[in-house]
């Protein structure tokens, strides 16, 4: 599919100026048609809106558009995640995991953390009870 029919395609399944056919909301009186679906709008036929509200919702279809329009994409790291395996755009060069994904293994992490804290905590119990009755034997005999 090339980067027209995508773009076309989100804007009229994401931007909420988007209206009917291929209407737009935000467009002068007198010429309804959203940019976007007008012949040859690549690198001619820009939307404001849509390049700040609404593509930053899909990283990987932001960075094939910016690549299209600019002829080279912003410097972005994108990775596969390494729980889902799917791709997305690195915030920083030790991500692992996507938007969706980062919460859900941050839970997990602290969890498994949490249970090895408490058995450690149960184990220096027990030591310290174990401790206690070899003093209390060994002091009263």
């Amino acid at each position: 599919m090339t980067i027209e029919k995508q773009v076309q395609r989100y804007a009229r399944n994401h931007c909420a100026s988007f209206s009917g056919k291929d209407g737009c909301l935000l467009e002068p009186e007198g010429c309804e048609t959203c940019r976007y679906f007008r012949d040859g709008f690549i690198g001619h036929k820009r939307c404001q809106y849509f390049e700040r509200f609404v593509l930053p919702g899909d990283p990987m279809q932001e960075l094939s558009y910016w690549k299209e329009i600019a002829g080279e994409a912003p410097a972005m790291d994108v990775g596969n995640c390494d729980r889902c395996g799917t791709k997305f755009i690195k915030g920083s060069g030790a991500a692992k995991y996507c938007d969706n994904c980062r919460p859900i293994v941050r839970k997990q992490k602290n969890a498994k953390r949490m249970r090895e804290q408490r058995l450690q905590q149960k184990l220096k119990s027990v030591q310290i009870d174990e401790d206690e009755a070899s003093h209390s034997k060994g002091s009263s005999g």
